[in-house]
């Protein structure tokens, strides 16, 4: 088998932590390495999945090379934009 693809969740809200988070788990091939979230109480929550990180050092990270957007609308395309600049599949 080949090495996992490490992930980023951008947003720990319903969509995050219900939805996304879970079927990331679920499929072997992916390793899910942080989440952003500027919710503290969901922080908490999060950190028992991966560590906390800020989207920025999530765009950043070399080991992350799938990221997954799951914040409110108005956010959501530049953070898709930006994702996609720092070279990532979104």
């Amino acid at each position: 088998m080949s090495a996992k693809l490490g992930v980023g969740l951008l947003g720990y809200g319903l969509a995050g932590e219900f939805f996304h988070a879970p079927l990331i788990a679920a499929e072997p091939r992916l390793e899910l390495r942080a989440i952003a979230t500027a919710n503290p109480e969901r922080a908490t929550r999060a950190a028992a999945l991966a560590p906390v990180a800020s989207t920025d050092a999530i765009l950043r990270d070399p080991a992350i090379g799938l990221v997954v957007v799951a914040t409110p609308n108005d956010t959501h395309h530049a953070l898709a934009a930006a994702g996609l600049s720092a070279g990532k599949h979104v």
